[in-house]
C-alpha cells in the first residue's frame, strides 16, 4: 500500500530517536502515535475497498452519487463536510424560485436539494436561463404539482426529496419532469442522473397508488432547451439493488 511521501519517514525518524529522559520518552511515544494515525488514515483514504455504512434515509440526489462515483460518495459519508453552496447552486435556486414564482408554488428546500448542486457547470446567468425556459415548448405548459415532496421506500432504505414539476398528460398517463441548469450530461454521468427519474417514478406511482408503467420522467435543460425522456428507467428492483447490494 502506498503512502503519502514524507508519512513512513517521519515515523521512522521519530522511533529512531534516543530517549534522554521519561519526558522526552513520553513526547516521542505521543509523536508516534499521532504520526500512526496519520499513516492509518492515509491507508484508509487509498484502500480500494471503503466499508461505510449507509445511512437508511437518503435522497434521490444521494443515489445518483451512489451511482456515478461510489468511491467518492463513500468518502463522503466517512467525512462529511459542512455544505457550502456554490455560484451554480445559487443561480439553479434562483431560477426554481422564480418557475416556482410563475406557476404560484412556493417550497422550503434542504441544503442537500438545492437546485444546481451536482450538476456539470454551465455560465448562463439567470437572465439567459429565464428566456430560454420563456421560449420553450414548457412555457405553454402548467403542472399539476409543483415541488411535490415525497417519502419512499426502496429496499432497506427511505428515499425522501421533491419533484420540480407533474404533469398529467392527455391520457391520464404522469409526466415527472427536473429542469437542469447545468450541462447536459453524457456517458456514465448521464446513466447515473437517470437513477433520480426512476426514483421519482417510484415515488410518484407510490403516491397516487398507480402502476409506475403510467409514469415516465425526464430532464428538461434549460439552457439548451433540451429534453431528454429516457426510454427506460430501473425499476425497484434495480434501485433496491443498487442499495443493498452496495
Amino acid at each position: 500500500l502506498h503512502v503519502a511521501p514524507g508519512v513512513a519517514e517521519g515515523a521512522e525518524l521519530v522511533r529512531a530517536q534516543p530517549v534522554e529522559s521519561s519526558q522526552d520518552g513520553g513526547m516521542e511515544e505521543l509523536w508516534e502515535r499521532e504520526v500512526n494515525a496519520l499513516i492509518e488514515e492515509q491507508r484508509r483514504l487509498e484502500s480500494p475497498v471503503m466499508n461505510v455504512e449507509i445511512s437508511r434515509e437518503l435522497t434521490a440526489t444521494d443515489l445518483v452519487s451512489m451511482k456515478n462515483n461510489p468511491e467518492q460518495f463513500a468518502r463522503r459519508l466517512r467525512r462529511p463536510v459542512p455544505f457550502k453552496p456554490n455560484t451554480y447552486a445559487k443561480r439553479g435556486t434562483q431560477f426554481h424560485q422564480w418557475l416556482e414564482d410563475r406557476f404560484g408554488a412556493t417550497a422550503l428546500l434542504d441544503e442537500d436539494q438545492l437546485p444546481g448542486m451536482g450538476e456539470e457547470q454551465s455560465d448562463h446567468t439567470v437572465a439567459e436561463l429565464k428566456d430560454a425556459f420563456l421560449a420553450s415548448p414548457w412555457a405553454e405548459r402548467t403542472p399539476n404539482f409543483v415541488e411535490h415532496p415525497f417519502e419512499v421506500v426502496i429496499g432497506r432504505h427511505v428515499v425522501r426529496g421533491r419533484m420540480d414539476a407533474v404533469f398529467q398528460e392527455a391520457d391520464g398517463t404522469w409526466l415527472v419532469v427536473d429542469w437542469k441548469t447545468g450541462q447536459i450530461p453524457t456517458g456514465p454521468e448521464r446513466s447515473a442522473a437517470i437513477i433520480q427519474l426512476a426514483v421519482y417514478r417510484i415515488a410518484w406511482a407510490s403516491l397516487q397508488k398507480i402502476d409506475p408503467a403510467t409514469v415516465r420522467g425526464a430532464f428538461h435543460y434549460v439552457a439548451h432547451n433540451h429534453t431528454f425522456e429516457p426510454e427506460t428507467l430501473p425499476g425497484a428492483e434495480e434501485l433496491a439493488l443498487l442499495l443493498d447490494g452496495s
